[in-house]
């Protein structure tokens, strides 16, 4: 397995535990192991930290695909949120 491979299956799966503990509305609220998933390879953590972590990598990852995305693709999906918003909510 190249290296690039390996970061790749490594970020997949700590994003993959991110978005479960921000799921469940924090690491308090998810096992021990989807925790460590979020902090590897750190063994020595608090709830608080696998929080913490997951919330910034959401934001890391979600920031760089914004980065990556072509204007129209961008409005598109503020068009797509408006409509959905927009039935549901008065302004």
């Amino acid at each position: 397995m190249s290296n690039t491979t390996h970061q790749a299956d490594k970020l997949r799966s700590a994003l993959s535990a991110s978005l479960f503990v921000a799921a469940y509305g924090g690491a308090q609220n998810v096992g021990k192991r989807t925790q460590q998933k979020v902090l590897d390879p750190y063994e020595d953590f608090r709830e608080i930290d696998a929080t913490k972590e997951a919330a910034e990598l959401i934001i890391s990852v979600h920031t760089a695909l914004l980065k990556a995305l072509p204007p129209q693709e961008i409005e598109q999906i503020l068009k797509d949120r408006d409509a959905r918003l927009s039935s549901v909510l008065s302004p």
